[in-house]
């Protein structure tokens, strides 16, 4: 059984890395939120490998494949401790069996405002499924998909007080996105993955005023050498730009309480956070820095219920 294991596996492993790589030529990005959830800010955005709770179908939707029972969850944030940037989100993946795969779904807001004008507000709807392509006793394959519905509405133009208060509407514009992951797992220690984000190339905008939203492949790996540990890292590879370097850590002091850190690369970021679990709530918190601008915090509050055959 062993060795059929490893057998399969390595029969996989060519396709994990030729779409780790095939993609990075024509890679793009603009500015976007890595850490949408604390416990992904506390991990410096390592966690595409790390399963373990609902909002993690916001890092990788491959690890819905193998999410039990159901879960839901909500978060807010103020980036960079900036009162006029605003970011929630929320979210529920649900257990659905194996021959059907495993779904979610997650909504995102970015707003930004001036007073009580607001400039700038972005919308994203998504819609997740995973679901296991090979699994037996010591190895397993799972592919993810998301689709992502952006909706981008701006604000009003000056106006005759200069404000925006009675300015002109300047519009809605909205696209679609998908991305597409994978996750590798050998035995319990061992896990592995890759997603593309937005590997259908979408654009926004029209006329003269068309931006390509990003376009980034992020591959990484989890390690845990005894229960209680578990190390994470990853690269981000985006056209134009410097290859990132993510790490993190999460140690489990006991069944219900955990400490979390991290590190990353261009720029230089640390991270830290912690996360309680009682009975399947769970209370995360995580804090970044920059190198110029403020902290951000981040909340998220989460909800595990497992099937009573779990």
């Amino acid at each position: 059984m062993i060795n059929n294991s490893k057998t399969h596996m390595t029969r996989w492993l060519p396709l994990l890395w030729m779409l780790l790589f095939s993609t990075s030529a024509f890679s793009q990005v603009t500015s976007s939120n890595q850490t949408p959830t604390a416990r992904t800010t506390a991990l410096s955005a390592s966690n595409i490998a790390m399963g373990g709770s609902a909002e993690l179908l916001l890092t990788n939707p491959a690890l819905l494949a193998e999410f039990e029972g159901f879960g839901a969850f909500t978060g807010y944030q103020n980036l960079f401790a900036q009162n006029y940037i605003q970011y929630s989100v929320a979210g529920l993946s649900l257990e659905s069996g194996e021959s059907a795969g495993n779904f979610g779904l997650s909504m995102s807001s970015l707003k930004t405002s001036n007073g009580r004008s607001s400039l700038a507000d972005e919308t994203v709807i998504g819609f997740h499924h995973g679901i296991y392509i090979m699994k037996d006793r010591l190895s397993s394959l799972a592919l993810g998909t998301t689709i992502n519905y952006l909706q981008l509405s701006y604000g009003k133009s000056a106006g005759p007080s200069g404000d925006g208060s009675d300015g002109m509407s300047l519009g809605t514009t909205s696209k679609i996105g998908v991305d597409v992951g994978l996750l590798a797992t050998l035995g319990k220690k061992h896990r592995a993955a890759v997603i593309v984000k937005n590997i259908n190339g979408p654009t926004i905008g029209t006329g003269g005023k068309i931006a390509a939203l990003p376009q980034v492949l992020v591959g990484g790996f989890a390690y845990t050498p005894v229960e209680e540990v578990v190390t994470t890292f990853s690269l981000n590879f985006s056209s134009g730009h410097p290859v990132e370097f993510h790490g993190g850590l999460e140690y489990k002091l006991s069944p219900h309480y955990s400490i979390l850190t991290g590190m990353q690369s261009q720029p230089n970021r640390l991270s830290a956070g912690m996360k309680i679990d009682a009975k399947g709530i769970n209370i995360e918190y995580g804090v970044i820095t920059h190198p110029v601008l403020p902290l951000t915090h981040v909340i998220t509050l989460s909800l595990h219920l497992k099937g009573q055959n779990k």
